[in-house]
């Protein structure tokens, strides 16, 4: 069957391909000396079948789309997407996108009009992360159909079919024992030792300690903070045992406290890994909000003033408005984390 005249073309090319029929359009004419004036095509794509090749030249004459952006993958997506959506978002929700995207690594060649959803499925079910990091990257994919429906790179939006990961059910939050915390210490020497004790003797979160810069710890105290406005900018004075620890990563020529071998500041994600590494090798079972839950439970145990540990760990106060922390105040909180004897 004849095709209409510029509606473009189908024909089959020669020797043993993969995908031997071509779907071509005319995108213009150019001269050529004694001669009629030569066609310029634009390949839209190939295809193993001849049916298929005249699908994919009536779905372009059915809505017209730029070719070049169809052949646009998914990581230029990604590095267009990211360069203007990072500018509206914080630092630290910019990692959890950057770690996500990290997993994506089987799509990166990807081409976005090539892309299905059994693929970005798949690497939502399989990523070895947990439920938190697998969400983000289902909704990394929704914002960058988002983007390329709105740039009209693609007329489907395939992250719609995608299924959010299960939640894992979370096992109780069990504190450090003084003899595992011992035990740390004994094993001083071993990389991100001197993290989970830090994070034991402040309370920090394991997404607020990669944030924290060297610019942010000062005169014996750390500041910080995300979540709420009650955990946002709080100070934590520093544990005289942990002071150490604290000064020689700030010997380090970098911004970030801590930090890989490189100098490169850390994601949550990678902390993560590491945190879990320091667990099997020395036979504990614990997650990082644990040590988090250490801190709050020894001070509760010790006696520590309560809106002193609301103070520390950034739990709303509903008896307390003032958020300036005075001399006073900063004093009250010291003696608080000193109580801590493990």
């Amino acid at each position: 069957m004849k095709l209409p005249n510029g509606y473009g073309s189908v024909y089959k090319l020669s020797g043993n391909r993969r995908n031997p029929w071509i779907a071509r359009i005319t995108t213009g004419w150019k001269a050529v000396e004694g001669k009629k004036p030569q066609p310029i095509y634009q390949v839209i794509g190939y295809y193993p079948a001849r049916a298929a090749a005249l699908q994919a030249l009536a779905e372009y004459n059915k809505a017209p789309y730029d070719i070049n952006k169809s052949k646009i993958t998914f990581a230029e997506v990604y590095d267009k997407w990211s360069e203007q959506k990072f500018k509206e978002i914080t630092d630290s929700a910019a990692r959890t996108y950057k770690s996500a995207f990290s997993y994506c690594s089987p799509i990166y060649d990807v081409k976005m009009s090539d892309l299905r959803p059994a693929q970005m499925q798949h690497i939502i079910d399989t990523a070895d992360v947990g439920a938190t990091t697998r969400a983000r990257i289902k909704s990394l994919f929704n914002m960058i159909y988002d983007y390329c429906l709105l740039h009209e790179i693609v007329q489907t939006n395939y992250s719609d079919v995608l299924r959010r990961p299960k939640v894992e059910v979370e096992k109780d939050k069990v504190p450090f024992t003084r003899e595992e915390i011992q035990t740390l210490w004994d094993n001083l020497g071993t990389s991100y030792v001197d993290v989970i004790l830090i994070m034991l003797y402040t309370g920090w979160r394991a997404g607020e300690m990669v944030l924290i810069k060297h610019s942010d710890v000062s005169d014996g105290i750390i500041t910080g903070g995300i979540k709420t406005d009650s955990g946002r900018n709080r100070q934590v004075p520093i544990h005289h045992k942990i002071q150490p620890l604290v000064d020689n990563l700030m010997d380090q020529p970098y911004e970030y406290l801590i930090t890989d071998k490189e100098g490169r500041p850390l994601s949550y994600t990678q902390l993560h890994t590491r945190f879990i590494a320091v667990m099997n090798d020395l036979n504990m079972n614990h997650t990082p909000h644990e040590t988090r839950h250490t801190f709050i439970t020894e001070l509760d145990n010790l006696g520590a003033n309560k809106t002193s540990i609301k103070r520390l760990v950034g739990h709303k106060r509903g008896d307390v408005t003032e958020k300036v922390y005075t001399h006073k105040d900063i004093e009250q909180l010291r003696k608080a984390v000193e109580l801590l004897d493990f």
